[in-house]
């Protein structure tokens, strides 16, 4: 028998120990083949991926290094440098890796996954949510995928299509945990939105009239509270009372704007069911401050009278 039989034997060995999840065996198979001069680049990978499966996340990046030396346009070791830098929590650093790897190959369906991870840690939803798309988009059984655009919705507020996701996820896997969990989160803060108990349903004449007060500018943080869904919308109405220093029309006038901006920067994308729901708990919001404007206003021209 041949080295290179003999060596082939040995990295199917290490596969079937990666599989089994026996990782100091592998990376000692995977090991002995580097030092005896076998080190194609599918072995460096497979490698990394052991190391950094045990927690010695730079020690993979090292050898993923090693690995782009001998082929530096390798889509597979570049996403691989991304996911490990995703696991260190290093997420800067993993969107440069792959970014690279999508310059090179812009149908890599792992870089998109990976970067809609790396975009979703650093709370930067939009871009999270558009590489998570493209990813389903090249590969649409990707139910990880699924899952963390389920969470992208949860995080930025979103509970009603993050639950329609998690439901997706757990109809093709329906022992995935963290889904369970986050439909069961996701249903909780439904239920609160739409109980007849919720702030907004709550909202009485003088509490509305108390909203349109003058108490501080509305600031353009305030006003990002208008771009998510009922749930962050009812928990900002809470807030009301402590937000606003404008005349009650000013206020209104700039909740107008707002719902404005939602459509003007929703035009160019495809997510209608999303638009849907802020855009109605913007209205619903305009409408409670409406109002609270034609109350104020007759109570004033009633003073006037008097």
């Amino acid at each position: 028998m041949s080295d290179t039989q003999t060596a082939q034997q040995v990295f199917a060995r290490a596969r079937q120990c990666l599989k089994k999840g026996d990782l100091d065996q592998a990376i000692r198979l995977l090991s002995v083949l580097e030092h005896e001069g076998h080190n194609a680049p599918k072995v460096l990978e497979a490698l990394a991926v052991a190391q950094s499966l045990t927690g010695e996340h730079e020690v993979a990046i090292e050898t993923l290094e090693r690995c782009l030396q001998k082929q530096p346009d390798r889509i597979s070791t570049l996403v691989n440098l991304g996911a490990v830098c995703n696991r260190m929590h290093d997420y800067r650093r993993a969107i440069e890796w792959l970014n690279q790897a999508i310059r090179i190959d812009w149908r890599s369906t792992e870089a998109y996954y990976n970067l809609g991870v790396a975009w979703l840690k650093l709370k930067d939803f939009g871009q999270a949510k558009q590489m998570l798309q493209e990813a389903i988009r090249l590969q649409p059984d990707m139910i990880e995928a699924w899952y963390n655009l389920g969470l992208v919705f949860q995080k930025s507020g979103n509970v009603q299509l993050a639950a329609s996701w998690y439901r997706k996820v757990l109809a093709e896997k329906p022992r995935h945990e963290k889904a369970r969990r986050g439909l069961k989160e996701a249903e909780a803060c439904l239920e609160e939105i739409h109980s007849p108990a919720s702030f907004l349903d709550r909202l009485g004449p003088q509490e509305a009239e108390s909203i349109a007060a003058d108490r501080r500018p509305l600031t353009h943080h305030d006003l990002e509270s208008l771009r998510s869904c009922g749930l962050e919308i009812g928990e900002a109405a809470k807030q009301l009372g402590e937000w606003f220093d404008a005349p009650a029309e000013s206020l209104v006038r700039q909740v107008r704007r707002q719902i404005t901006s939602i459509r003007a920067s929703k035009a160019c994308f495809d997510f209608r069911n999303d638009l849907a729901i802020e855009l109605a708990s913007a209205n619903t919001l305009l409408r409670r401050l409406e109002a609270a404007c034609e109350r104020l206003q007759r109570q004033q021209s009633q003073n006037t009278l008097d």
